[in-house]
C-alpha cells in the first residue's frame, strides 16, 4: 500500500508577513519539523522507534519549497505499509493516514503541555497497547520541537501546524517558554501509581497521578531500567487487564515554571503489597 499524508507549517507575524524569514533560524525550524515527522512516520510504517542512523523515516518525509502565505512550509509523509500488519488488531479501523496524523498530533501536543482528547479518542486501543512507545516518541521529539520553536521571536510571531484540514496546534511565545523552561525539583518523593504506559527498551512511560488528576510521563536512567523492567512490565499488565496492582515509586520531578509536573524521573520501584 502507498498513502501520502500532508503536513503544513505556516509562519506568521513580523518578517513572515512580508513572505520572508531569518535564514538560519527559519531553515532550522523547518529541519526540526521535518525531523519530528520523520521520527513518527518511521514508527508508523515499521513499528520501531529509531532516531539514529539511516532509518526509513528519514527517506519517507518529503518537503516542498516554501511558499508565500505568509510563509507556508509543506511536507508529505509517505506511508508504505498497512498499520494492521505492523501493530495488529489495535490499529484496526484507524487507517494509516489517520494513525499517523493522530500520532503526530499526540507527540506535538504532549510536548507543549496541551491535552489532545481527539487524538486519544482516535488512537483508542492503540494507546492501551502501545502507550509506552508513544511516550518514548514524545521524549525523542522534544529536541526537534524545541528547535522548531527557536524561530518564534526571531522574525516570526506564531506558527500554525496542520495536516490537511486537521488543525494540530499553534505555537507562540508562551509555547516556546513552556518547552524551554524546565525547573528541576530534586526533592525525592514517594507515591503509589498505576502504570498506564511503559516501553521496555527506553524506560519511558506514564503513570496516573490521582493527587493531580492526570497522567504524567516518566523516564529513568539505564541502571534503574535494568533493575526494574519486570516490575514495570508487571505494572502495565495489571493496568491493561483492569487489575489493581500498583508500583511504589521513588522519584524526582521536572516541572514547568508554574509548578505543574512535566515528567517524573524514577529512582526506584517496588510492588505495593496486597
Amino acid at each position: 500500500m502507498h498513502e501520502t499524508v500532508p503536513f503544513q507549517m505556516r509562519l506568521t507575524g513580523d518578517l513572515a508577513d512580508t513572505h520572508k524569514f531569518q535564514g538560519y533560524d527559519g531553515y532550522m525550524a523547518m529541519a526540526g519539523f521535518a525531523w519530528t515527522l520523520s521520527l513518527v512516520t518511521n514508527y508508523a510504517v515499521t513499528g520501531e522507534i529509531r532516531h539514529k542512523g539511516d532509518f526509513p523515516g528519514r527517506r519517507l518525509v518529503h518537503a516542498r519549497a516554501p511558499q508565500a502565505g505568509s510563509v507556508l512550509v509543506e511536507m508529505v509523509s509517505l506511508l508504505t505499509s498497512d498499520p494492521v500488519q505492523i501493530f495488529g488488531g489495535v490499529a484496526a479501523g484507524v487507517g494509516a493516514g489517520g494513525l499517523l496524523t493522530a500520532l503526530v498530533s499526540r507527540v506535538i501536543n504532549q510536548n507543549i503541555g496541551d491535552e489532545d482528547p481527539n487524538s486519544d479518542r482516535i488512537l483508542g486501543r492503540f494507546m492501551d497497547s502501545r502507550g509506552g512507545d508513544i511516550e518514548a516518541l514524545t521524549a525523542m521529539a522534544e529536541s526537534p520541537i524545541r528547535q522548531t520553536l527557536k524561530i518564534i521571536g526571531n522574525g516570526v510571531e506564531e506558527i500554525y501546524v496542520s495536516s490537511g484540514f486537521n488543525i494540530i496546534n499553534s505555537f507562540n511565545e508562551e509555547t516556546k517558554e513552556y518547552v524551554n523552561q524546565n525547573v528541576i525539583d530534586n526533592v525525592e518523593k514517594m507515591g503509589d501509581f498505576s502504570i498506564s504506559a511503559f516501553n521496555v527498551n527506553s524506560g519511558h512511560g506514564s503513570v496516573f497521578d490521582r493527587k493531580i488528576g492526570r497522567v504524567v510521563p516518566f523516564s529513568m536512567g539505564a541502571d534503574v531500567l535494568e533493575g526494574n523492567k519486570r516490575k514495570f512490565s508487571w505494572g502495565l499488565d495489571q493496568y491493561a487487564s483492569g487489575k489493581s496492582g500498583k508500583l511504589r515509586l521513588k522519584y524526582t520531578r521536572l516541572l514547568n515554571m508554574d509548578g505543574r509536573p512535566k515528567r517524573y524521573i524514577v529512582l526506584s520501584a517496588s510492588r505495593v503489597p496486597g
